[in-house]
């Protein structure tokens, strides 16, 4: 039995926020964790919107239903099987949105802030890895990186990264936490380490602190 692959064409699915016009500074890309919704995500970060801001929110492009066979539907960025080509599907997808996105706006240099929350926290990671392109801002929500080398530090370094994580978050726990600080530490990653009292969530008083301290 041989493992072979053939490309295909795919509808990819996302929700934008705000209109383009000349007075746009920010791009967000918000990128939703695992068994979730571009939609609801949105719609739960609809707070940063503002006249100078594009909120944009892909959708992962694998969809199942969350519980049996019916009912509630999630999406998912990646899983452990044929990871490296679904990694280079949704890395492709993002680059082409996000150029579709600045085309549409009339500012040549917006600033793009990525939010990644739970597996989108490695989504984000992985596409400035593999396309190398300029991030402003990285927040990584409870979530982890990917296996870092040389030149992912070096990109890593490039932007302003922020690490967010729950007292009590359900995925991440204090071992694991000191062991991904000491990680970034060992591997000179510069980054803001953010603290909150919750669980696995985004709390929005929390991102709206970090935003203002910008």
């Amino acid at each position: 039995m041989m493992d072979r692959h053939i490309k295909v064409s795919k509808t990819a699915r996302y929700y934008v926020a705000g209109n383009p016009n000349n007075e746009i500074k920010n791009i967000w890309f918000l990128i939703h964790g695992y068994g979730q919704l571009a939609k609801y995500f949105l719609k739960d970060l609809e707070f940063l919107s503002a006249p100078d801001t594009i909120l944009v929110a892909p959708e992962g492009l694998h969809r199942f239903y969350v519980e049996g066979f019916s009912g509630k539907v999630g999406a998912s960025w990646m899983t452990k099987e044929d990871r490296e080509n679904e990694i280079s599907d949704y890395t492709n997808y993002l680059d082409k949105l996000y150029k579709e996105i600045k085309s549409n706006l009339k500012t040549s240099t917006p600033k793009l802030n990525i939010l990644g929350f739970s597996q989108g926290a490695a989504t984000a990671a992985q596409w400035l890895f593999n396309k190398k392109i300029k991030i402003d801002r990285l927040i990584l929500w409870a979530g982890t990186l990917p296996n870092l080398n040389r030149e992912r530090v070096k990109l890593l370094n490039s932007t302003t990264l922020y690490f967010v994580i729950g007292s009590k978050d359900q995925f991440i726990n204090e071992t694991q936490l000191t062991e991904l600080s000491n990680y970034f530490d060992e591997n000179e990653v510069r980054y803001r380490l953010i603290r909150f009292e919750g669980k696995h969530e985004i709390q929005k008083e929390v991102l709206k602190n970090l935003i203002s301290a910008w």
